[in-house]
């Protein structure tokens, strides 16, 4: 995510690695509606804090490939949709499957962060 301007990621487009991909806004309820589970990783592109957190999240993609899937949301680029979820933090993930939100964190805690995939692929 690292060098792109706010905007520029769009729809397919890959993320930080192949395991992680973009969201966009109008494709939220899709994305989340499904049987895998599905961790959304909220972040701005001058976050430091979410970019210190762009490989751990890659490395819980890779893990976990194939029973989650990773989702990115650039809260800069679509501030309207973050403030309807009631995003109010960067770093901020949240955890869903069949629609429903599982689990929400704050910050750069890798340990809970962990934690809350392992309870939502359970």
């Amino acid at each position: 995510a690292r060098g792109l301007p706010p905007g520029a990621a769009a729809e397919g487009d890959a993320a930080v690695d192949s395991v992680v991909q973009y969201l966009d806004a109008a494709d939220f309820d899709a994305v989340v509606g499904g049987d895998t589970p599905v961790l959304v990783d909220y972040y701005a592109t001058w976050c430091g804090p979410c970019r210190l957190m762009d490989p751990t999240v890659v490395e819980l993609a890779k893990q976990y490939e194939g029973r989650l899937q990773v989702y990115k949301l650039d809260c800069g680029a679509h501030k309207e949709k973050c403030k309807e979820l009631g995003i109010r933090m960067l770093p901020t993930f949240q955890t869903y499957r069949n629609g429903e939100l599982l689990q929400e964190m704050f910050g750069t805690s890798t340990d809970k962060l962990t934690e809350i995939i392992n309870s939502a692929v359970a």
